[in-house]
């Protein structure tokens, strides 16, 4: 059975991007090996995230992301069964929206700024998992 989580979350600290590129060149490899796919967003602090996989292999991944220090406040808003990836050519799709070069994403971006108002992104987990499809499409290359 495939199941897709998406969450956000809050840095402990500000992320360097070298340091953003590591942990994801390392999730990259262990989501190969589980036969995860999914996209991290970061900005300003703040990860928005959709994880898709076989259930038991995305539950442990998802244990261990909530025991990670690197963050902390973290926000389920969505997790179903699915019938098909969307992401599924994807061992991590990633985009730093804090580099300039996005700065024109602001129709996208405005979104991921609503972060103190977490009720907003809970009472909407379709337009999340919607905003992370577009990403896919449009912004982000695999």
């Amino acid at each position: 059975m495939l199941t897709t989580i998406v969450y956000s979350s809050k840095a402990t600290y500000p992320m360097e991007n070298s340091e953003l590129v590591a942990m994801l060149n390392k999730s990259r490899s262990s989501n190969e090996k589980n036969n995860i796919t999914g996209l991290l967003l970061y900005e300003d602090g703040y990860f928005l995230q959709v994880l898709e996989g076989e259930t038991q292999e995305l539950e442990q991944l998802f244990e261990n992301i909530r025991q990670d220090n690197r963050h902390y406040e973290i926000i389920t808003y969505w997790k179903v069964e699915i019938n098909e990836r969307k992401f599924g050519d994807w061992k991590m799709g990633f985009i730093n929206l804090d580099l300039p070069e996005y700065e024109h994403l602001a129709g996208f971006t405005d979104f991921l700024y609503r972060h103190d108002k977490p009720e907003e992104w809970t009472n909407n987990p379709s337009e999340i998992y919607m905003l992370l499809i577009n990403f896919r499409a449009k912004f982000v290359t695999s």
